[in-house]
């Protein structure tokens, strides 16, 4: 894709710095663990609470506003070492017939490396799987104490509806992969859920919800498709 402004971050590092950035205005708990009563809590406390848990965000269990997110796949993945030069720097997602590979890459010789499956078709053995991936690239196998288990969003795993609401006297908004804003493979990620992130806090429910609706269409797809074939209009 011929995205503007193209960059590949390090999550890890990107993370730490873009906490140390905001530390003098937000009082950040480090590996601090929240469950659906200290959520509701908060909710109590505060104005506007954003819910960035992931795919399947915490209000999912602490109301019946928000649904669980059946369509989100479960991955296996971990950081690797290796020669990465074939993939530097864009994502790769290898469609297979075990699993769904990806290949995130940090350089050129650092990369995540995953494989994930929709909930229900996991198969047996998957980390035996993940094995096998690795080979596939020439990759040696990390040791399964490296290997996390995770959860990925997928395009329209929720309704945006379900992203903007009232509890408790507080405006709730779910952000990032919370409202099922997909990677950068399809061209959203980081970058995109940041935004969510931004636009929860300065737009009113509808307007936010109006913002998801429009940013998270694939615009692009017809154009690639007429650059692939050749057949311009």
């Amino acid at each position: 894709f011929n995205t503007p402004d193209p960059a590949v971050i390090d999550r890890s590092e990107f993370e730490v710095g873009w906490a140390e950035d905001i530390s003098d205005i937000v009082d950040i708990e480090p590996q601090t663990s929240v469950d659906a009563t200290d959520y509701l809590e908060l909710a109590k406390e505060s104005d506007v609470l954003i819910d960035a848990t992931g795919p399947d965000p915490i209000s999912a269990g602490a109301t019946d506003t928000v649904s669980s997110c059946g369509k989100s796949i479960v991955t296996l993945s971990a950081s690797m070492t290796g020669d990465f030069s074939d993939y530097w720097p864009r994502p790769a997602v290898v469609t297979w017939s075990k699993a769904t590979g990806f290949v995130t890459t940090k350089s050129d010789s650092r990369a995540t490396l995953g494989v994930g499956w929709y909930p229900g078709y996991e198969p047996d053995n998957p980390i035996e799987v993940f094995y096998e991936f690795c080979s596939t690239l020439g990759l040696p196998s990390p040791p399964s104490t490296e290997i996390i288990t995770g959860r990925e969003p997928v395009q329209d795993s929720r309704s945006f509806s379900e992203c903007a609401f009232e509890l408790e006297g507080c405006e709730v908004r779910l952000a990032g992969d919370a409202c099922g804003l997909v990677n950068g493979v399809n061209n959203f990620g980081n970058v995109r859920s940041a935004r969510s992130g931004v636009k929860a806090l300065s737009t009113s429910p509808s307007e936010y919800v109006d913002w998801l609706g429009r940013e998270t269409k694939i615009y692009w797809s017809g154009t690639v498709f007429r650059e692939s074939t050749g057949n311009h209009r």
